[in-house]
């Protein structure tokens, strides 16, 4: 017999003598092995013992605990139901023959989505500030004759949130040193559904092909977590297609935004009727369509269109990633602030109605954009005060954005906002023009007239 001991070997050195891109691992590796031969004939080689791995501090995955070895009939067989990644537990049974043959059984669980955030910076790739939920779990085999394999993946979390958006996640994956095959990815429950199948590949020399959907996928909790208190779906296809270097994932969205119903005004008893300008300044659903494309080079809108507030908002437009380049179309047409479902900004804008027109043409980089920003609102009232018509306009060269506002048909606002300075505001106001005595009344019970 033999015994053999080893200490602090490099876990991903080791596994790199058999596979050419093996897993980020920043573990070394402790060992004590007996082995009995007769003979020395490498057919009689049996033996035994345990290895232990110990996370580092090293870039790539610190993976700890114990793997039982066992060794007979030209073949190495492993055992470990303890190793632990971070947060995650893992465990793995299986055989690696003289002929590098590979057999593994492998089981992953996830106590908490939010520790897959450093699993994934372990591997060198960033999520985005996301709030995350549930745990997952993650089982399949390994096999084939290295270099060559391949993997199965079985997904299951049945209680996952993503940013308050609740459901429940099951997919089947396929992967090999050429990419990921996605089989199957169905998220389903109480927020809503997608689905996903396609490959991803793994190499510079495979191709894109990847088709998404999205059924519909309630967003009002995770709208609400950010301010915005708006009950919204949103359903839509995603595709992304070619280059491994260079994909291009081509989106067709769309969402509705429905009003809160609060109370009837009360101004109204139960069972009046509502006047007609009552119905046309009651809150109402507004719905967007979003075609577009997006990719290394940048991002293109071919088709945004809005129905909100009685009127329409369309646009279109593109954004280069390579020096910022900006090209873009707007318009606001016939929009009441009275009839969205939502309103942002201080709680006095809650009480203005008014209908609003716009447009904006911008060309040029969005660091100096160039073009022509105009802004109208009509028929304002603040509560029961009538206000004049507000006009916005702005000049913009690339140097700086010129301001020009009228108020009633009155200069109200001129100035100049310059692109490159550190207090880049210039801005003259008419006090005179604006009608700060009716604002006051309606916002302060003792300011009004009697």
């Amino acid at each position: 017999s033999l015994d053999l001991r080893a200490s602090g070997l490099d876990a991903r050195a080791l596994v790199g003598t058999w596979v050419e891109s093996p897993p980020p691992l920043a573990s070394g590796v402790d060992a004590e092995v007996r082995l009995d031969i007769q003979g020395w004939d490498p057919d009689t080689l049996t033996g035994g013992g345990q290895a232990w791995l110990r996370g580092g501090a090293g870039p790539g995955w610190p993976v700890d605990g114990p793997v039982d070895l066992t060794l007979a009939d030209r073949r190495v067989s492993f055992a470990t139901s303890g190793l632990t990644v971070r947060t995650a537990r893992v465990s793995a049974e299986g055989s690696f023959s003289f002929s590098k043959d590979l057999e593994m059984r492998y089981g992953l669980r996830l106590p908490e989505l939010e520790g897959g955030r450093a699993l994934l910076a372990d591997a060198g790739v960033g999520l985005p500030a996301l709030a995350l939920g549930g745990a997952l779990d993650v089982e399949g085999d390994v096999t084939g004759r290295l270099p060559d394999w391949q993997a199965t993946a079985r997904l299951a979390g049945e209680a996952l949130s993503v940013e308050d958006v609740d459901a429940g996640l099951e997919g089947s994956l396929v992967v090999s040193r050429a990419g990921i095959g996605i089989e199957s990815l169905v998220v389903q429950g109480a927020d809503g559904q997608m689905t996903a199948r396609g490959f991803v590949p793994l190499s510079d020399e495979g191709a894109w092909d990847v088709e998404g959907e999205i059924a519909e996928l309630r967003l009002t909790d995770a709208l609400e977590r950010h301010g915005v208190a708006v009950a919204t779906t949103a359903r839509g296809t995603l595709g992304v297609s070619g280059p491994g270097t260079d994909p291009t994932a081509a989106f067709e969205l769309e969402a509705r935004a429905e009003p809160e119903r609060g109370p009837p005004a009360p101004r109204h008893r139960e069972g009046d009727d509502e006047t007609a300008e009552e119905k046309r300044a009651r809150p109402e659903a507004a719905t967007l369509r979003l075609v577009g494309s997006a990719s290394r080079r940048g991002v293109i809108v071919d088709e945004l269109t809005a129905q909100l507030g009685g009127g329409v908002a369309e646009g279109s437009g593109a954004w280069g990633r390579d020096g910022g380049t900006l090209e873009g179309r707007v318009r606001l047409a016939d929009v009441r602030l009275a009839r969205l479902p939502w309103v942002p900004g201080p709680e006095v804008l809650q009480d203005l109605e008014a209908t609003v027109h716009g447009l904006a043409e911008l060309t040029g980089r969005a660091s100096a954009p160039e073009g022509r920003l105009e802004l109208q609102l009509t028929g304002m009232r603040h509560l029961e005060e009538a206000l004049p018509d507000l006009d916005l306009e702005a000049e913009l060269d690339g140097v700086e954005a010129r301001l020009a506002g009228r108020l009633g048909g009155e200069p109200v606002l001129s100035g100049n906002v310059a692109f490159d300075e550190t207090f880049p505001l210039h801005l003259d106001v008419e006090l005179a023009a604006l009608p700060l005595t009716q604002v006051l009344q309606q916002a302060l019970p003792g300011a009004r007239r009697e």
